[in-house]
């Protein structure tokens, strides 16, 4: 969930010195019934489940593609997944640390999971006491996965990453797209260059992924993203032969939309003017181009 400006500022404040996580409070007992207090034994336990199940992965969890190695927010994120990756074994290897690490988050947890259970009981006709062990589980298991993505989201804004992707991609900074920081760009200008004007509203580059992985097929959700990208002027006129060359070697339906997403429509508006029932045949389309011209390059020499 996006964070208000007080929230954020108050989280980054603590993060810089202190673990982002030491204010959870502690779990409320003296609210329940015994009845009740039954119910969070049994959550508490299939938390601890879910916990070794998302744990291994909580390192992994920030996803974002087309970066060079040493970009900075590429650097960030290894930087964190090792970190996390070293706390999670040394947690998961001493069973007192991982039933401490489990009280903690389990206690940050009481309010949803009482949202939760009155939820799921009145889906069902019942009493939250009357949850069976099985719809139980079931809550806990929804609220445990949206609680490790929270983390992760936290984590990100504590360190200020939203901050760290608008300084690198400021207009008037140099440090304005991802192949600054890329060893290799010399040797390929030419590649570099079309796949800036041919991807850049086709992935995520300078947006904030969500913390799941971004499948092929929802990449519309950048369409709208800006294009960090400022090609030299030197490269122009290659980018233009190259490009005219490329499109004489396409069919009449791939000359389309090669057209029509260079000029910024969406998979979704191609595939309705080109009569296809779904934008997965334009996403198709489009990588199989993207791979003809690489094909195309290295017979361009």
């Amino acid at each position: 969930m996006p964070y208000d400006k007080k929230t954020r500022d108050a989280l980054q404040a603590y993060y810089e010195t202190h673990d982002f996580t030491g204010n959870i409070p502690a779990f409320d007992d003296k609210k329940y019934t015994p009845a009740q207090l039954q119910i969070y034994a049994k959550a508490k336990k299939f938390f601890a489940q879910s916990w070794l199940k998302l744990l291994p992965e909580t390192g992994n969890k920030r996803s974002m593609r087309n970066f060079s190695k040493n970009y900075p927010l590429n650097c960030l994120k290894e930087g964190d997944a090792a970190y996390i990756a070293n706390m999670v074994a040394q947690i998961m290897g001493d069973e007192e640390r991982f039933k401490v690490s489990v009280d903690k988050f389990f206690s940050d947890l009481q309010e949803p999971l009482e949202a939760g259970f009155k939820a799921c009981a009145k889906a069902h006709g019942k009493t939250p006491e009357e949850l069976t062990d099985e719809e139980i589980e079931d809550v806990v298991d929804k609220l445990a996965g949206l609680f490790m993505e929270e983390m992760i989201n936290a984590l990100m804004t504590a360190q200020k990453t939203p901050e760290i992707f608008a300084a690198l991609h400021k207009g008037d900074t140099k440090l304005t797209a991802h192949e600054d920081f890329n060893d290799s760009v010399c040797e390929n200008h030419d590649k570099i260059n079309f796949l800036k004007r041919w991807t850049h509203s086709d992935t995520q580059l300078g947006v904030a992924l969500s913390l799941e992985e971004v499948m092929e097929s929802d990449r519309d959700a950048a369409e709208n993203a800006s294009s960090f990208f400022s090609p030299a002027e030197s490269t122009e006129e290659a980018y233009s032969e190259l490009r005219n060359g490329f499109l004489a070697t396409l069919s009449e339906d791939d000359h389309a939309i090669f057209i029509m997403r260079e000029n910024g429509k969406t998979q979704k508006e191609i595939a309705e003017t080109l009569g296809y029932k779904t934008h997965s045949a334009v996403t198709k389309r489009l990588q199989a181009m993207r791979e003809q011209f690489e094909m195309y390059i290295k017979e361009q020499g």
